[in-house]
C-alpha cells in the first residue's frame, strides 16, 4: 500500500512537470539559458581548475603532504584518520563539488570507510572563497569585507558541524591510519584528473541548469524566495538583491540548496543518505546564521553593507584572483611532494 502511494505520488509529479513544460516553455527556456550562462561565466571557471587539480593531487598521493599540517587535529577534532587532512582542506577552499569528489576518492583509496565518508560529507562540502568573497561580497553586496565575514562564518559553521557529528563516532584505529596509497604516475594522474573533472563538471552544470529552469517558474509566480532552498547561486543573489542581512545569506550558503545536495550525492556515489544530508545541511545553515550574526555584532564596520547592496557585475578577472592564489598554493604543495618523491626514489 505504501509503495503504491509512493509510485502514485511520483507519477503525479512527473505528469505535473510535463504539463508545466507545455504551459511555460518560454519561461523555462529563459531559466535554462540563465543557468547555462551562469555555468559558463562563473561556475566552470571557478570550479573546474579546482576539481582537476584536486583529482590530480589525490591520484598522485600528494594529498598526504597536504594533510601533514592537520594530522594532529584530525583525530581529536573530527575523529578521522590523519590522511583525511588534505581532503578536509580541499573541501574548505575548493567549492561544494570538490569536497564531495575528494571524499569519494579518499574512500576508494581505503583511508576511510563508508561510515567515516558519510560523516565527512556532512561538513566537507562548502562554497569556495571566489564565489563568496568576490561574487557575493564584492559583486552583489558591494563590500568585500563582508564577503570575508560570510565566508569565514560559513567555514566555521562547517568545522563546528564536523565536530558535532564526530561526538557520535568512535576514534579511528591506528591500523586504519597506517594505510598507504602509492599513487599513479604523473601522466596517468593528469589524464584521469582532467577526464574525471570534466565529467564531474557536466554533473554539476546539469543540476544548476535544471534548478535554474525550475526557479524561473517560481520567479514568474512571485515566489522567487524558494530559490534559497533550490539553487545556492540563485538563492544568494535573490537574498542580496532583496536587502536581506549577511547572516541570512551565510545561512543560505551553508544550506546549499537541493541542487548542491544532488551534486554531493552524485559525486560521492551515494556514500551519504539523503536524509542525513538534509539534516546536516540544516545544522550547517543554523550554525552559519548564528556565527555570522555574532561576527557582524562584534565587527560593526561590516554594517556598511546595508547601504551598498545593489546589483553589480562580477568579472571573471576578479574571480580569478582568490582562485589563482589557492591554485598556486596547491600547485606548490604538489611540486614539493614530487621533489620529496624523487629524493626517496634516488635513495
Amino acid at each position: 500500500m505504501r509503495k503504491n502511494v509512493k509510485n502514485l505520488l511520483l507519477a503525479v509529479i512527473v505528469l505535473a512537470a510535463l504539463v508545466l513544460l507545455f504551459l511555460y516553455p518560454k519561461e523555462i527556456q529563459k531559466g535554462i539559458g540563465e543557468g547555462l550562462k551562469l555555468c559558463g561565466e562563473i561556475i566552470i571557471p571557478a570550479l573546474f581548475p579546482f576539481m582537476a587539480l584536486a583529482g590530480f593531487i589525490s591520484r598522485t598521493g600528494a594529498a598526504r603532504l597536504l594533510a601533514i599540517p592537520f594530522e594532529s587535529v584530525m583525530s581529536p577534532l573530527f575523529r578521522l584518520p590523519k590522511e583525511a587532512g588534505g581532503t578536509v582542506l580541499l573541501s574548505l577552499i575548493g567549492g561544494y563539488p570538490v569536497g564531495a569528489s575528494s571524499v569519494a576518492m579518499l574512500c576508494a583509496q581505503g583511508y576511510v570507510d563508508r561510515k567515516d565518508s558519510s560523516r565527512m560529507l556532512t561538513f566537507c562540502a562548502n562554497a569556495g572563497p571566489a564565489m563568496v568573497v568576490i561574487a557575493i561580497g564584492k559583486g552583489l553586496l558591494g563590500n568585500i569585507y563582508v564577503g570575508w565575514i560570510i565566508y569565514l562564518s560559513h567555514i566555521a559553521a562547517a568545522i563546528v558541524t564536523g565536530w558535532c557529528f564526530a561526538r557520535f563516532a568512535p576514534k579511528p584505529s591506528k591500523n586504519k591510519s597506517a594505510r598507504y596509497h602509492k599513487g599513479q604516475s604523473l601522466p596517468d594522474a593528469f589524464v584521469g584528473a582532467v577526464s574525471d573533472g570534466a565529467l564531474q563538471m557536466l554533473t554539476v552544470c546539469g543540476y544548476v541548469v535544471l534548478f535554474s529552469g525550475v526557479n524561473s517558474l517560481f520567479k514568474l509566480w512571485g515566489a522567487e524566495w524558494i530559490s534559497a532552498f533550490t539553487e545556492v547561486t540563485c538563492g544568494t543573489k535573490w537574498a542580496a538583491l532583496s536587502g536581506l542581512s549577511a547572516p541570512i545569506i551565510c545561512g543560505i550558503l551553508s544550506f546549499g540548496g537541493f541542487s548542491v545536495m544532488c551534486q554531493i550525492s552524485s559525486l560521492s556515489h551515494g556514500l551519504i543518505s539523503f536524509k542525513q544530508l538534509i539534516i546536516s545541511r540544516i545544522v550547517n545553515a543554523l550554525l552559519g546564521f548564528v556565527i555570522c550574526s555574532a561576527a557582524i555584532k562584534t565587527l560593526p564596520q561590516s554594517l556598511q553593507v546595508l547601504s551598498n547592496i545593489g546589483e553589480k557585475s562580477v568579472w571573471i578577472s576578479e574571480l580569478s584572483i582568490p582562485l589563482s592564489v589557492s591554485m598556486l598554493v596547491m600547485a606548490a604543495v604538489f611540486l614539493c611532494s614530487v621533489g620529496c618523491k624523487e629524493k626517496v626514489l634516488q635513495k
